[in-house]
């Protein structure tokens, strides 16, 4: 009977080594997962966004796939606002569609009655993203499923009803005198920080010391665009060289170098490079578990014959 309890608990050590060789194995398996990357082009426009019908309420935001290759990645958009007087953090805002031409607007709380629960229709502003009292803003979020990462670097926007169509005193020409929102700058950031953004940390007065190298919070500037609703088709190339990330940010104008106009757009389409990452089980880490499980069953039996 000794001599059998000797011979036992030496086993029982080996199994336990065993064991927490597999457990290793796993914790180093989900830690450094192998990378499979696929590139592609994206486009993301009003059209291709999901619950258009639905109720506008304070925080809403749209599902949005990419128009041409759907699998690729879907974009969620959402709208913030940052007081500007006195500068507050961003809050978030009410997305509203005004349809294929107009495109996505955005109403924050300041446009309806104070106190106001629900989002009002008419306001007293164009309910564009504009830069009139508050700094309104697009947050767009590119995913597509937990097991995948998805980073795109934006290099086209494009806008619908902006301030530059309503420099007209009596008509919409564009360029006559300037009445009301009269502007179409616009302002991009991305983020490169490690976890999800917080806009509840950020307002438009600290985001205007964010710069194409210095971050506030996260956010880099990728750059300011002067009038583009005045572009063709409304539209502005970014050149973006190379700047991607899984998270962008599209402001009316937050700079104090612009021409000083009071600065509105909706938006219509973005575009750009995106890159999908797959986290797959390396077939070598794989091999390695299985391995010390057949080693534990193999060591259990020989307790169990000893």
């Amino acid at each position: 009977m000794v001599r059998l309890a000797k011979l036992e608990n030496p086993m029982k050590k080996q199994i336990l080594r065993s064991v927490l060789l597999v457990a290793a194995s796993l914790v180093g398996l989900a830690a450094t997962p192998a990378a499979h990357a696929a590139t592609w082009n994206g486009t993301w426009n009003y059209d291709s966004c999901s619950n258009l019908g639905a109720a506008v309420t304070w925080g809403n935001s749209y599902n949005c796939t990419d128009s041409a290759l759907p699998n690729d990645a879907k974009m969620n958009i959402s709208g913030w606002s940052s007081d500007l007087s006195p500068s507050t953090t961003f809050v978030p805002a009410a997305v509203y569609p005004w349809g294929s031409s107009a495109g996505f607007g955005i109403v924050n709380r300041e446009e309806c009655a104070v106190g106001s629960a629900t989002v009002c229709d008419p306001g007293t502003g164009p309910h564009a993203a504009d830069g009139v009292s508050n700094l309104d803003g697009f947050l767009m979020k590119f995913s597509n499923g937990p097991s995948d990462i998805v980073k795109v670097a934006l290099e086209s926007v494009q806008i619908g009803w902006n301030g530059s169509d309503d420099k007209g005193v009596t008509t919409s020409t564009k360029g006559n005198a300037c009445t009301g929102y009269c502007d179409s700058d616009i302002s991009v950031y991305y983020y490169t920080g490690s976890s999800d953004p917080n806009m509840g940390l950020v307002s438009a007065a600290s985001l205007k010391g964010a710069t194409t190298t210095v971050a506030v919070n996260g956010w880099l500037l990728l750059g300011t665009y002067n009038d583009v609703g005045l572009n063709a088709n409304n539209t502005v190339n970014l050149g973006n060289t190379g700047k991607s990330s899984s998270w962008w940010l599209v402001t009316a104008a937050n700079t104090t170098t612009m021409d000083g106009n009071a600065d509105a757009f909706k938006l219509l389409t973005v575009a750009g490079t995106g890159e999908t990452t797959k986290r797959t089980p390396e077939p070598g880490s794989l091999a390695l578990a299985g391995l010390a499980l057949f080693g534990m069953v193999g060591l259990r039996r020989k307790a169990k014959q000893a």
